[in-house]
């Protein structure tokens, strides 16, 4: 992949605060390369929390795969959290123009405690990386843990082990089952 990892702030957001109560501040979660810390950090303001797209893409001939990086609200970043998904791809059936949600494949950072940061005043979180594969079998929703690892190894890396993932025998099995 020769795109780097989008921030938010490329976006060209005009608001800077959410004086007016139609506007929401978004956090990301970033991980800081080659360590075992992350920050959420406020990343911009927007109407409606949305997730950003990153890349639009197809895999063997039947699913269509949205690339994103996950934005939250600051009510979503409640401290029992377990994981925080940084970037997920999501899969979906190529002919379906609903383009309704097979599966999720998602970047997680694990912090082993809870802070907000802003850009004058950055609190390293330590904490470790995992990617899990989501879905529903049966009406229940599942996830598989398919990989750990205790530093961040950078953004192109993130992306480069997420697509090395999607073709992984579990994850393949399971989405084929589920068209």
């Amino acid at each position: 992949m020769e795109e780097e990892y989008r921030s938010v702030h490329e976006i060209n957001s005009n608001r800077t605060d959410t004086n007016e109560t139609k506007y929401v501040n978004v956090y990301q979660v970033q991980g800081i390369e080659n360590t075992n810390t992350g920050l959420i950090i406020k990343a911009g303001v927007l109407e409606n929390r949305h997730d950003t797209l990153i890349r639009e893409f197809e895999i063997l001939k039947k699913f269509k795969c949205f690339m994103v990086s996950r934005l939250y609200k600051e009510d979503e970043l409640v401290k029992e959290h377990e994981r925080y998904q940084m970037i997920k791809i999501i899969i979906c059936k190529k002919d379906c123009d609903m383009n309704n949600p097979l599966a999720y494949l998602c970047f997680n950072f694990h912090p082993s405690e809870h802070h907000l940061s802003t850009h004058e005043n950055r609190i390293k979180l330590n904490g470790f990386f995992s990617i899990t594969f989501h879905f529903m079998e049966t009406n229940i929703a599942k996830y598989i843990q398919l990989y750990k690892n205790e530093e961040y190894i950078g953004n192109n890396k993130m992306m480069t082990k997420l697509i090395e993932h999607l073709y992984h025998q579990n994850v393949l099995k399971v989405i084929d089952k589920l068209i």
